[in-house]
């Protein structure tokens, strides 16, 4: 998929998986862009931690960008409950956001 996609191209860095096992920091020494989509409600992603990335982000725009999808749970983009509206619509979001990061950061 994404993954292998991105390390056959050398950019490993592009693909991060959860916003819990990385740091602000991983984000500053980044050598490209790194995106994190997460949803609005995840244990694993605790309130603190996505507000520290934001402020991130924001004070390093060039480093990429974290979004967060409204009435979604953890693991919404791969197992979500697409009977619920907001989960569906944060799969359907999240799957054109990912392909316009990629689209703009992963060279062809």
């Amino acid at each position: 998929g994404i993954r292998d996609l991105v390390r056959s191209r050398g950019l490993g860095d592009v693909y991060k998986r959860q916003v819990s096992t990385q740091s602000t920091g991983d984000i500053k020494e980044s050598k490209c862009p790194v995106a994190y989509f997460v949803p609005e409600n995840d244990q694993y992603a605790p309130q603190e931690a996505r507000e520290a990335f934001a402020k991130t982000f924001a004070e390093h725009p060039e480093k990429g960008l974290i979004k967060i999808y409204a009435g979604c749970t953890h693991g919404f983009a791969v197992r979500g409950d697409y009977e619920n509206p907001a989960e569906k619509k944060g799969l359907d979001d999240v799957r054109a956001d990912a392909a316009a990061f990629f689209a703009q950061h992963v060279p062809a």
